[in-house]
């Protein structure tokens, strides 16, 4: 329903998300200021710590930014690629939940056994 929804945007209504969603929310600015402050304690020079303000600008900017892009761009297409993903991720998820759960069953077990060691 989703995706449906997102094939009747129109070309303005994809740019004014992407604009309200590059300028500010809760997440976005909670990054930007981890970021300042990783940045801000790394112990680089000015020049250092220009260089990293510039490629967080720009990384953000492009994962924001991106997608909308995209979505304007390639519309119908996007749509069906995501639901072809939508559909491999669907036969593969027993697979990919047996597996993921076996190797946590086998760091536990290995946590359990360092402890009785230990």
């Amino acid at each position: 329903a989703v995706i449906d929804r997102l094939g009747r945007l129109r070309f303005l209504t994809t740019i004014v998300a992407g604009a309200l969603l590059g300028i500010g929310g809760p997440k976005r600015l909670v990054l930007t200021a981890l970021a300042a402050g990783t940045i801000t304690t790394s112990g680089l020079s000015d020049s250092g710590e220009g260089v990293l303000v510039v490629l967080f600008v720009v990384l953000a900017t492009v994962l924001v930014w991106a997608p909308a892009v995209l979505f304007a761009l390639l519309g119908e297409r996007c749509i069906a690629l995501m639901k072809r993903a939508q559909e491999e991720v669907a036969a593969r998820q027993p697979h990919v939940t047996f597996y993921s759960l076996l190797i946590l069953a086998g760091l536990f077990a290995a946590d359990a056994a360092g402890t009785l060691v230990l």
